[in-house]
């Protein structure tokens, strides 16, 4: 799932972090973030590599390149949320409320599942970066069919890591109202808020569709280590024990009686011993 060291990678490399926040601030202005969707892209590619870190800003070319062809994965998949929004709208323009709202609905939950199955569908396209790839339902729902508890507990997780970012918006709202100030700092908390979630978002569901399990810690494994040792040295010392327990117990030759060290007799069948 979501883990400590995935929480915690865009703030050990903070300086690669603020590239794509800087990126996603322009964004709200002028320029969109096709080289950060490139950037994320790249993370869910460093991802299967086992390495949950931030990877290089480098080869913006390939950036721009990977994030163009990601954005345009997007529209394709709202195309549809986008077209019955249309045709709603036309409904009510001609007075077909009835066929609006249902339009509107359908146009709504179209894009809740777009959005559902969008970090399968990337995750896909980044493994050799083939646009068919991300449009291959038959592996895609196949993914999501075998983790769908865990997808949406992803989902859930990733949900109550930005509610902390939604709270902060409500009482900026409250505290300033309207004006510049409020616009400069919800800009601010936006990019940030969003570029976490992406990177966040990458690395988790990279780590379950890949099936990879984090590499334990050299101090978790030498103290692993050493728990194991402590134990198999503890079942050495409790055969030894036992061992010498048998080798110290006297039994009657004739009929297997247990006996005490100083007895002649045995005292269930008489035997000489």
């Amino acid at each position: 799932m979501i883990t400590k060291n995935i929480i915690l990678a865009p703030f050990k490399n903070f300086s690669k972090f603020l590239v794509g926040f800087v990126l996603f601030v322009l964004s709200e202005l002028i320029i969109p973030p096709i080289f950060a969707f490139g950037y994320i892209i790249r993370v869910y590619q460093n991802s299967q590599n086992k390495e949950f870190s931030m990877p290089e800003w480098k080869n913006w070319l390939d950036l721009g390149k990977k994030g163009l062809i990601a954005a345009l994965i997007i529209i394709v998949y709202f195309i549809p949320t986008f077209a019955l929004f249309f045709i709603s709208i036309l409904s009510f323009t001609i007075q077909i409320d009835l066929v609006g709202y249902v339009l509107i609905f359908l146009a709504i939950l179209l894009a809740l599942i777009s959005l559902f199955i969008m970090p399968t569908v990337l995750f896909q396209y980044s493994k050799n970066e083939k646009i068919l790839e991300a449009f291959n339902f038959t592996v895609i729902f196949g993914l999501l069919k075998n983790n769908l508890i865990k997808h949406s507990m992803l989902w859930g997780l990733l949900i109550l890591i930005n509610l902390p970012f939604f709270i902060i918006n409500i009482v900026l709202r409250t505290l300033l109202g309207e004006g510049i100030l409020l616009g400069v700092l919800l800009t601010i908390l936006f990019a940030f808020s969003q570029f976490f979630i992406l990177i966040v978002m990458a690395m988790s569901f990279t780590r379950l569709y890949a099936g990879i399990k984090e590499k334990v810690s050299t101090t978790d494994k030498k103290s692993d280590d050493t728990g194991k040792e402590h134990q198999e040295q503890k079942k050495e010392d409790i055969k030894r024990q036992k061992s010498a327990e048998t080798i110290d117990k006297k039994f009657c030759s004739d009929c297997g009686t247990e006996l005490k060290t100083e007895d002649k007799f045995c005292n269930k069948c008489g035997a000489k011993l």
